[in-house]
């Protein structure tokens, strides 16, 4: 549930997808891993993105090839 004043009612489902490394999936059904629309400005091979198990939530960044999840949002 967000914590921003004027959206607290509002939710967003993010699955523990997983994610794809070296041509297989991994750890689909625990983690979650899904890109931000950042990147790393001194590093731009770099992308920032948020990752999630049953414990955790990371904010950290990683390379643009890995292949984590995308969630579109809209206004």
């Amino acid at each position: 549930q967000s914590k921003k004043p004027g959206y607290t009612d509002n939710w967003i489902f993010l699955p523990a997808a997983g994610y794809r490394y070296c041509g297989s999936f991994e750890r689909v059904g625990s983690f979650g891993s899904y890109w931000s629309s950042s990147l790393k400005t001194d590093i731009p091979r770099l992308a920032y993105r948020m990752g999630f198990d049953s414990s955790n939530v990371s904010r950290d960044h990683s390379t643009r090839y890995d292949g984590l999840s995308v969630r579109p949002v809209s206004e």
